[in-house]
């Protein structure tokens, strides 16, 4: 079966990355994107496709803010 599980990071309303990935961070680990370091502020799930068992998967929802 193919992994369905992705996470998505937002910095605001604006989505920075989409990971194919069961590796969720935990609230404040420093993650790098395009060479910025940021701080994960807060994380969130939900379930994708969950009427149908060939297409669902868990997604994480990943809050971060951009360090100074």
């Amino acid at each position: 079966m193919k992994n369905r599980d992705k996470i998505e990071y937002y910095d605001g309303n604006n989505m920075l990355a989409s990971t194919i990935s069961s590796m969720v961070p935990i609230v404040g680990s420093k993650i790098s994107i395009r060479a910025e370091t940021y701080t994960v502020t807060s994380v969130t799930y939900a379930i994708d496709n969950s009427d149908d068992n060939q297409l669902c998967g868990m997604r994480a929802n990943v809050d971060v803010k951009r360090d100074a």
